[in-house]
C-alpha cells in the first residue's frame, strides 16, 4: 500500500472503525488489525493479538460510550503512521481490561484525552502500535491516583 493508502486507514479506523466496534461489532477490529498484532504502548490489553484489541474496544465502549475522536495530524512514511489524536467522552462505566490501569471507577463527567499513536501497517493492516496517552491527567481527574501500580 502506498503512503497515502496507510494515512487514509489509520484516518478511517479513527473516524468510523473504532466507533464501529465499541458499539457493538468487535469484529470489525479485524478491517484494521492483523491477526498477529502487536501492541506495545503501555496501556495494551492483557490478551494478545487482535483478540485483546477486541476486549479493550469492548472496554472502552462501555466505560465510554460516546466517545468521539479527533485526527489532530497525520503523517506517514514507508509502512509507518503517525495520528496526533483527541478523544472526548463522558466516563460512564469502570474501566477493566488494559494492563497496568484496572478498576478506574466513572466520574459521570466528560473528560478529553489526547495522545500521539504510531502504527506499522502490513498487507493493509497494522501490525504494530506504540503509542503514548495522556492517561496521568485522566486518571487523576478520575481520582485514581495510584495508576502505576500503587493503589489510591
Amino acid at each position: 500500500m502506498s503512503v497515502e493508502e496507510n494515512k487514509a486507514l489509520v484516518r478511517r479506523y479513527f473516524e468510523s472503525g473504532r466507533q464501529e466496534a465499541m458499539r457493538g461489532n468487535p469484529d470489525v477490529a479485524h478491517q484494521y488489525f492483523a491477526d498477529h498484532f502487536h501492541d506495545h504502548r503501555s496501556l495494551h490489553p492483557e490478551h494478545p493479538g487482535v483478540q485483546g484489541v477486541k476486549e479493550l474496544m469492548a472496554d472502552w465502549g462501555q466505560a465510554t460510550p460516546d466517545l468521539r475522536t479527533e485526527v489532530l495530524d497525520i503523517a506517514g512514511e514507508q509502512d509507518l503512521v503517525f495520528v496526533h489524536w483527541r478523544g472526548t467522552a463522558t466516563h460512564e462505566g469502570k474501566h477493566q481490561m488494559t494492563k497496568h490501569v484496572r478498576d478506574v471507577e466513572p466520574t459521570g463527567e466528560e473528560g478529553i484525552v489526547s495522545g500521539i499513536t504510531l502504527y506499522r501497517i502490513e498487507g493493509g493492516k497494522f501490525v504494530e502500535r506504540w503509542s503514548y496517552h495522556n492517561l496521568l491527567e485522566y486518571a487523576l481527574k478520575a481520582g485514581k491516583t495510584g495508576v502505576l501500580g500503587a493503589s489510591s
